[in-house]
């Protein structure tokens, strides 16, 4: 989410603000406004998380918009930062200080304390796992759908949900009826030992 930043004159609101992890390479987002005394000027906000010696600036867009700089990122605390205008000639006409704040944690790589976001191997192995158990749980459905067959009761089908583990009604009639069985006689077993072209064996 875009941190707004106000300058008005040698103000600026908020007058600290928080930036994220130190050493994370964040996509946090700053969006300036200045008021009419800045017009005209070369705007400019200088990060001091790297010490003094080393300190970073950054060239602010005519549109304001300026994505935080991994150098600003660099040591967890708070760090002051600079916002200044530069007139035509090189002389800075304004100038407020701004304090960034830049949080702990520990080094990449290093046994996170509980219940900090497990590392990307972490991530991707509780994935497969998850995956894995996922697949398990189709497949013994598959089994279970594969073993209960539709039926017929009380004159409509029913069908087995896998999800209640129990028989359910369709409301689908059942059509047609159900065969009925006849005794086959000494005629119709001739004709039928006639027709395979054998001969009853006769006893």
């Amino acid at each position: 989410m875009p941190v707004q930043i106000s300058v008005n004159g040698y103000r600026v609101s908020p007058a600290r603000v928080t930036l994220g992890t130190a050493g994370s390479v964040t996509d946090e987002t700053l969006v300036f406004s200045f008021s009419s005394e800045w017009d005209g000027l070369q705007k400019r906000v200088t990060f001091r998380a790297c010490g003094h010696e080393n300190a970073v600036p950054i060239l602010i867009p005519d549109n304001g918009i300026l994505t935080v700089p991994p150098q600003a990122m660099a040591e967890s605390g708070y760090h002051p930062a600079v916002i200044d205008g530069v007139g035509a000639d090189g002389t800075v006409l304004y100038t407020v200080e701004i304090g960034f704040e830049v949080l702990y944690h520990p080094d990449a790589g290093t046994q996170p304390p509980p219940g900090y976001t497990p590392d990307e191997y972490q991530q991707f192995i509780q994935l497969v796992q998850n995956d894995r158990l996922l697949a398990q749980d189709a497949a013994q459905d598959a089994r279970d759908a594969a073993n209960t067959y539709p039926h017929i009761q009380s004159g409509t089908w029913w069908v087995y949900d896998p999800d209640l583990g129990e028989y359910v009604d369709t409301g689908v009639p059942s059509t047609g009826t159900e065969p009925v069985l006849e005794e086959a006689t000494n005629e119709d077993i001739d004709n039928i030992f006639k027709d395979l072209g054998v001969q009853k064996r006769r006893f």
